[in-house]
């Protein structure tokens, strides 16, 4: 009778487990190349190249030998440039709100409260949270004052 051999499947993983390679110096498919180990975001300069970059920084391998101006349009080395695009996305829907909060302010407040606002925002042309926190700290603050006068009208 033949005999039976069982493959298993090898650790595809690494010994690390990390998302961009593990760092070890694993063999390729002929056993004596180690493979490159992937990285999250290349620099401008490799990806118009379409070149491999080893992402190091603030001079990636390539740029440094070439004497390049290396770019990255990722600020933090592991992040990938979709989770980039992701939290860029968050902050830019964060700014449309507030915005979006300031124009419903100006169209319905009295003539003196949207000029009062529209000369916020002209002072404070790149932060249009600065301008929505100082619209709605001075509603809370006639908030407060109104119902302090409220309170002290009434009689006990």
């Amino acid at each position: 009778m033949a005999e039976s051999y069982y493959i298993t499947p090898s650790d595809s993983t690494g010994s690390s487990g990390s998302k961009f390679g593990s760092g070890s110096s694993r063999s390729g498919r002929d056993g004596k190349t180690p493979k490159r180990e992937q990285v999250a975001a290349a620099c401008l300069q490799c990806r118009s190249k379409k070149v491999k970059c080893d992402a190091v920084r603030p001079f990636c391998g390539r740029c440094r030998q070439r004497r390049l101006q290396c770019e990255y349009d990722v600020a933090e080395p592991d992040v990938t440039k979709l989770e980039a695009a992701k939290r860029r996305n968050e902050e830019m829907q964060d700014q449309l709100s507030a915005m979006r909060e300031l124009y419903a302010a100006l169209a319905t407040r009295s003539e003196v409260e949207a000029a009062r606002i529209l000369h916020l925002i002209r002072a404070n042309t790149n932060d249009p949270f600065a301008v929505l926190r100082a619209v709605q700290e001075a509603d809370l603050l006639l908030r407060r004052a109104a119902g302090a006068r409220n309170d002290h009208d009434r009689v006990p």
